[in-house]
């Protein structure tokens, strides 16, 4: 087994001159409900506030730094807000901050050598940390695909059935016309994508499930964000961002865990990145 390590605001703690004391824990968090006793009855009612809500919780690191010059380097780097990564899931990060003192005290008179411990209050979902993204480009003439790549053309998605080695008009017989595209959620709770979509019409719909939104009254080729977790919409123009939250009704598509049907209207290319959430 390695030496566990932690990463703080994209800064391994090694690079700090820490070492890390004892092994690396997996932390699944508390499910947020509350009891209900009712008289008479034994045991109690439980109740949870809502699927996938799940409270926040301390980690604990114990540390130790070489050469006391270091220490106040490390007492200005552990501190704020921001992603950090435990080395018990080196391929996940979730948003964290220290809000309580960090104390290093010196291990012996002989030694330069300081211990302590520092507490991360994590927010309980976690997320890759090279998050995954999905692109559905327009058809291009001058470009090659593999069987099972994904475009847009005309208004309608396809699916290569045939290998495209050397750039070639639109043939359709080398594509399978598909009704949604098929998204899979690796996550562990539902998950609130981002999605990047050119306009091919002056409506576009993004529907996944029985989720859809509807952004009416934008221009052919307006590149349109669409935040499901923030809940907004925009567009960019000479640089400015636009919001087009105004011109949207319906509900925001987000990603059940599993398999997911995501169809599109009035779009020629889009670009999803999922934001998986794992526990």
């Amino acid at each position: 087994m390695g030496q566990s390590f932690f990463i703080w605001k994209g800064v391994d703690c090694r690079a700090m001159g820490i070492i890390t004391r004892g092994p690396a824990s997996i932390v699944r968090p508390e499910e947020r409900v509350q009891h209900v006793e009712i008289p008479g009855v034994a045991g109690d009612y439980t109740e949870t506030e809502g699927e996938d809500i799940y409270n926040s919780y301390f980690q604990t690191v114990s540390l130790s730094v070489r050469d006391g010059y270091n220490v106040r380097k490390v007492f200005r780097w552990l501190r704020g807000k921001g992603f950090v990564t435990f080395s018990g899931e080196p391929d996940r990060r979730q948003q964290a901050r220290i809000v309580g003192a960090v104390t290093l005290n010196k291990i012996s008179r002989n030694l330069d050598a300081w211990a302590g411990e520092v507490q991360f209050y994590c927010q309980p979902l976690k997320e890759l940390l090279y998050p995954k993204k999905i692109i559905v480009p327009a058809y291009s003439s001058s470009a090659t695909y593999k069987v099972g790549d994904w475009c847009i053309y005309s208004g309608a998605l396809y699916q290569c059935s045939t290998a495209i080695t050397t750039a070639e008009a639109w043939t359709a017989g080398h594509w399978t016309a598909k009704t949604g595209l098929a998204v899979h959620n690796g996550g562990d709770v539902l998950c609130k994508p981002v999605y990047k979509v050119t306009a091919g019409a002056t409506t576009v719909k993004v529907k996944a499930g029985t989720r859809e939104l509807t952004v009416a009254d934008v221009t052919v080729a307006d590149v349109i964000w669409i935040d499901t977790n923030t809940m907004e919409l925009w567009k960019e123009s000479g640089g400015v961002r636009v919001s087009l939250t105004a011109n949207s009704s319906g509900a925001f598509p987000w990603l059940d865990a599993g398999d997911n049907t995501v169809t599109l209207t009035g779009v020629s290319a889009i670009e999803i990145e999922k934001n998986e959430r794992y526990l």
